[in-house]
């Protein structure tokens, strides 16, 4: 970009709790004092960052957003933005922030202030997931069988309350009772089998685990990985080659890249996106028409 920013409004969610609604006013203080002009917007229900990012947007807002959250929170924001030149800060103050690991945003307020003041952007490709009842956006990641199971299992409560240690309760109380029923899948029309899929724009998983060697953050399209053989087995020689990078050589997970996944299982298959809940399928994913201008 050519232009400065003068203005920056901040979207943040306020049960996130104290400490990060504190860390939120020492954001907007530190641009303040960078002469950026910056307002707060709270969100008060699931959507209202999507609501309130396209009201700015068609208002002809000419400054930036700060999404300040985790990835589900960034990924409704971002979803407001969709078809825009705004261009988005990412504040992770969530759980996992898995996003901003993946584009080298630490979460310090120097970094993020400086980022802003200098306007260093770079474009993204989101993708989109399409329900019988609904459309999100997804920014890092979408997960369809075992993965999904896990997500809808986590609560916001248990969420705020123990992090990330949430996903791994849940993880193991899914392998007791998860079935891992075979499903199929069109990947670019072409049809497959399996237990289980993800949908990844990004390298990593659930923070710092590296589970592909290639980001597709920069481009449309996604890497896809399909989970077969024994389910409760191979969910946990996955989750062991993940803490070490491994997931691409195992013999149970095949990787492909495709532009178009669809899945119109039967019964129902549990689907998340970005860490959160997205229904059940049948589902058809994409990816987005417009790329996303993101500071990083």
């Amino acid at each position: 970009m050519s232009i400065s920013i003068s203005c920056a409004t901040i979207i943040y969610n306020p049960t996130s709790g104290k400490r990060r609604f504190d860390l939120v006013q020492r954001l907007a203080q530190a641009l303040r004092a960078s002469n950026i002009a910056t307002d707060l917007l709270e969100t008060h229900y699931k959507g209202h960052g999507t609501h309130l990012a396209r009201q700015l947007a068609e208002q002809g807002y000419e400054g930036c957003l700060v999404a300040a959250g985790g990835d589900g929170t960034i990924a409704e924001i971002a979803t407001g933005l969709d078809g825009t030149n705004i261009p988005l800060a990412l504040f992770p103050t969530g759980t996992a922030n898995v996003l901003a690991m993946e584009l080298g945003i630490t979460g310090e307020i120097p970094q993020l202030v400086s980022l802003i003041r200098t306007v260093r952007t770079r474009w993204i490709w989101p993708g989109w997931l399409e329900t019988d009842s609904d459309r999100f956006m997804f920014l890092q990641m979408a997960g369809i069988g075992f993965d999904g199971a896990v997500v809808h299992g986590v609560t916001p409560h248990t969420k705020r309350r123990f992090g990330k240690l949430a996903y791994v309760f849940q993880t193991y109380r899914q392998l007791l009772a998860y079935r891992f029923p075979d499903f199929a899948l069109l990947v670019d029309g072409v049809p497959f089998s399996c237990k289980g899929v993800l949908v990844s724009k990004g390298r990593f998983y659930g923070g710092k685990f590296r589970l592909l060697s290639l980001s597709r953050q920069h481009e449309t399209g996604f890497s896809v990985l399909l989970m077969n053989g024994n389910g409760p087995m191979t969910a946990l020689r996955t989750a062991a080659a993940l803490l070490f990078g491994r997931v691409e050589r195992l013999s149970c997970i095949r990787c492909l890249q495709a532009s178009e996944i669809s899945v119109n299982a039967s019964p129902s298959i549990p689907i998340q996106s970005d860490g959160d809940a997205r229904g059940m399928t049948p589902v058809r994913i994409t990816s987005a028409i417009h790329p996303m201008q993101v500071f990083c």
